[in-house]
């Protein structure tokens, strides 16, 4: 912002640039991951995102900087279809709500840490270097998984006729896959209830850097390192309720996601108060509605999409609802720009 006169609706202009192309390619690349081999498409995808990070603090301009970092959301979202296929393969729907929640922390406390790194790396090298550090990180994961990831249980010689009752099913036409996402009508309810949880996710993840930053009077990295709360209590609200749903609520997702959302209405608004107010609670606010909107997000972006694409559709389902909840995360970054 300081270097090149940018606003806050700027900054939000840049977020909600790469959350937007990120949602569109959810809805086409969750169609073709069903169609093409995880193993290669998540590498390809995720080569490309290192290049366009890379590249990202050699722009000049807010148009070169959006066009870069659109591209870089594209090539995003080649990777959670291709991630969810391949789990859903491999574990039987009695097991996806705790594999469920065990698999999102990794985003979830991957985003914190990220955090954390970008604000020690920032405060020490410029901010140009908090691209290219993690860029390199990235790219060493993407070499991981090529080399590492086994696509079905038979890749490794298991028989999963005695969990599945037949064998990893083979690419079922975009008839078929295109029925099992836009034709579905609960997976119509889970992306509009993802929509509404990036609002209230990404509105933390984009702006609680900088509302620390400037309502506490600390430095960066400070505010980062305060930040991490919400995704270290979501890392917890994950694991719950993947063990909830599997445990008590019979492999139902969408009422105990109802609760937790319910929760994270009356925390956010307890934030909104006591920042505010200067209180030192508003980080366990914060922190609270962490545990409550992460739990949600779980069942509806991890286990659901398992569930309603079943082994033969799960990318599918996966690209439609993460698109739809990349829409409303995107709103929350223009939008919570122009109105601060």
């Amino acid at each position: 912002m300081a270097e090149f006169n940018m606003s806050r609706a700027d900054l939000g202009l840049l977020s909600t640039v790469f959350l937007w192309v990120y949602a569109t390619g959810h809805f086409v690349n969750g169609l073709l991951a069903d169609r093409f081999s995880p193993r290669r498409m998540l590498t390809i995808g995720f080569a490309l995102a290192v290049g366009a990070t890379a590249a990202f603090p050699n722009m000049t301009t807010l148009w070169a900087m959006a066009l870069v970092w659109g591209v870089n959301g594209w090539c995003q979202s080649m990777g959670w279809g291709p991630i969810i296929k391949t789990l859903s393969r491999w574990f039987p729907t009695k097991q996806r709500g705790r594999i469920g929640g065990l698999l999102g922390t990794c985003y979830i406390l991957g985003g914190g840490v990220a955090t954390i790194l970008a604000g020690y790396i920032i405060a020490r090298q410029g901010w140009r270097s908090g691209f290219w550090i993690p860029a390199s990180i990235v790219g060493l994961a993407t070499l991981h998984w090529y080399l590492r990831i086994k696509e079905k249980p038979e890749d490794v010689g298991l028989d999963v006729h005695e969990e599945f009752g037949s064998a990893t099913p083979s690419y079922m036409g975009l008839k078929y896959t295109l029925k099992q996402s836009f034709g579905n009508k609960n997976v119509w309810v889970m992306g509009g209830g993802l929509f509404f949880v990036n609002l209230v996710r990404y509105g933390f993840l984009t702006w609680a850097p900088l509302i620390f930053f400037e309502s506490m009077d600390i430095g960066i990295d400070s505010a980062a390192y305060k930040t991490m709360l919400f995704p270290v209590a979501g890392c917890a609200g994950a694991l719950t309720t993947g063990w909830l749903s599997d445990k008590l609520f019979g492999g139902r997702r969408a009422p105990l996601a109802a609760l937790f959302l319910a929760a994270t209405g009356g925390l956010v608004m307890a934030f909104n108060y006591l920042i505010q107010t200067g209180s030192p609670l508003a980080i366990l606010a914060m922190a609270g509605a962490g545990y409550t909107i992460c739990g949600a997000n779980v069942m509806i972006i991890v286990s659901a999409p398992m569930d309603l694409g079943t082994r033969k559709a799960a990318a599918a389902a996966t690209g439609f609802i993460d698109g739809m909840g990349y829409i409303g995360a995107g709103i929350q970054g223009i939008v919570t720009g122009f109105l601060v």
